[in-house]
C-alpha cells in the first residue's frame, strides 16, 4: 500500500539505509568529531567559571559569570529548530562552513576578551551560535544515513560530545598555567578550525529535496499527537535532569554510549522510558535517602549518570523514527528548541543549595515527563512487548 497516496503519515521506518557505505561512515567520523570539538567544550565552562572568577573578573560575582554558560547553552539548544529547518531545505555543508567560523572565530575573540559583556558577546552568544550550526546537521546527516542501526551511529557520534567535555577541561586547566588564557583560547581555536573543518569535509546528508505540494508542511512540521506528548515530555524532564548533574561529578559519558548499542535490538522508546522513569526515582530514592553519606551520594551519582546519559542520547533516534527522512532536522531541532526555555530556570538552581525539596523537584519532574513519553509510545504502538 502506497503510504503517501492514502494520506497516512510516512515515517522513516520505512526507508532504507543510504547505498553509500562509504559516504555512511564517514559522516559519523565527521559528526564525532564536530560533536567533540563543539558540545565538548559546551561540557567544559565550569573550568572558565572557575577561572573567570579567579582572574579575569575577580569582582564579578559567580552568578553574574555563570550567564556566560547559560547564554551560550540557551543559543545551542534555541537555534535547533531554524538550523535543522535549514539543513532539511539545503543539506549540512554550507551551515557547518558557517558554524567552523563562528566557532573558531568566537575562540579567537574571546582570548582577547577581558569584559563583561565582552565575553557574553564572544563566548557566550557566538560560540553558542556556532555550536548550533555544526552540532544539529551533523546528527540530521547521521539520522538521514541510517534506519536499522541508526541508534547506534547517532551514539557513536554523540560521544564525540562525551569525549570532548573529558578531554577539554583538563586541557584548559593545564594551558591556562602553562601558556596563559590568551594562547590557550587560541591552541583550542586551531583544535576546533581543524576538527569542524574535516566535518564540513567528511559529512553529508541521503535526503530528499522537500516538496510542498507532497508535504503541505514546509514551513513547520505537522505536529501529531505522538511528537506534541514527546516534546511536552522532554521539556519536563529536562527541567529535572540536569539538577544533580550540577551538584554532583557522573558516569553520563558513558550512559551516553552504551545504550545507544543496546536501542537497537529492544527499541528506542523501549530503553529510554525505563531510563528517565528511574533517573527519576533514584533520585526520590537513592539520592534522597543517602544525601548525608559519601557512599550514597557516590553510588547515587553512577546511577543517575548512566540513567540520564541514556536520555541524552536517545532523544535523537526516536525523533527520527517517527519522522519524515526530509523533515528530521526540523523535528530534531524543534524539540531541542522547546528545551532551550528550561535552561533559563536550570541556571538559576545552579547557585541554590542542595535540599530535600530540590531532590525531590528534580525526581517528579523527570518522573512526570517519563509518563508523557510513555502516552507517545501508546500513541505509535499500544502492544507492550513491540519493538518500538
Amino acid at each position: 500500500m502506497d503510504l503517501e497516496k492514502t494520506g497516512t503519515p510516512r515515517t522513516d521506518s520505512t526507508a532504507l539505509d543510504s547505498p553509500n557505505v562509504l559516504q555512511r561512515y564517514l559522516t559519523i567520523c565527521g559528526a564525532f568529531l564536530g560533536l567533540f570539538a563543539t558540545f565538548g567544550q559546551i561540557s567544559s565552562f565550569g573550568v572558565f567559571q572557575t577561572r573567570y572568577h579567579t582572574h579575569e573578573l575577580s569582582s564579578t560575582s559567580p552568578s553574574t559569570i555563570a550567564w556566560i554558560g547559560s547564554l551560550q547553552l540557551w543559543w545551542f539548544f534555541f537555534l535547533g529548530w531554524p538550523v535543522g529547518r535549514a539543513f532539511d531545505c539545503y543539506g549540512p555543508r554550507w551551515l557547518l562552513c558557517l558554524g567552523t567560523l563562528c566557532t573558531a572565530g568566537s575562540l579567537v575573540l574571546t582570548s582577547l576578551s577581558t569584559r563583561m559583556y565582552q565575553l557574553l558577546l564572544t563566548q557566550g552568544l557566538l560560540f553558542g551560535i556556532g555550536s548550533a550550526l555544526v552540532f544539529f546537521p551533523s546528527l540530521a546527516s547521521v539520522s538521514s544515513h541510517f534506519t536499522e542501526y541508526r541508534a547506534t551511529a547517532l551514539g557513536i557520534a554523540i560521544a564525540g560530545s562525551s569525549l570532548g567535555g573529558i578531554v577539554f577541561p583538563v586541557l584548559f586547566e593545564r594551558l591556562f598555567n602553562q601558556i596563559g588564557f590568551g594562547w590557550a583560547l587560541r591552541v583550542s581555536a586551531l583544535v576546533t578550525l581543524i576538527c569542524c573543518g574535516s566535518a564540513t569535509l567528511m559529512v553529508t546528508s541521503y535526503r530528499v529535496r522537500i516538496d510542498e505540494k507532497e508535504t503541505g508542511h514546509c514551513f513547520w512540521p505537522p505536529c501529531e499527537t505522538r511528537f506534541v506528548l514527546f516534546a511536552a515530555g522532554g521539556f519536563i524532564i529536562s527541567l529535572g535532569l540536569y539538577v544533580p548533574i550540577f551538584f554532583l561529578p557522573s558516569s553520563s559519558h558513558v550512559g551516553r554510549v552504551l545504550p545507544s548499542l543496546l536501542a537497537d535490538h529492544v527499541g528506542v522508546f523501549n530503553l529510554l522510558i525505563p531510563s528517565s522513569f528511574f533517573a527519576g526515582v533514584s533520585c526520590l530514592t537513592f539520592w534522597l535517602k543517602g544525601t548525608n553519606t559519601d557512599g550514597g551520594v557516590i553510588a547515587f551519582a553512577v546511577v543517575y549518570g548512566f540513567l540520564s546519559g541514556a536520555f541524552v542520547s536517545l532523544i535523537n533516534p526516536c525523533i527520527s523514527s517517527i519522522t519524515r527522512r526530509e523533515e528530521i532536522g526540523a523535528r530534531v531541532g524543534m524539540i531541542y528548541t522547546i528545551v532551550s526555555f528550561s535552561c533559563w530556570g536550570n541556571s538559576c538552581l545552579e547557585q541554590a543549595e542542595v535540599s530535600h525539596g530540590l531532590i525531590i523537584y528534580a525526581g517528579v519532574t523527570v518522573v512526570a515527563g517519563t509518563l508523557l513519553i510513555c502516552g507517545s509510545r501508546w500513541v505509535i504502538e499500544r502492544r507492550l512487548f513491540a519493538k518500538v
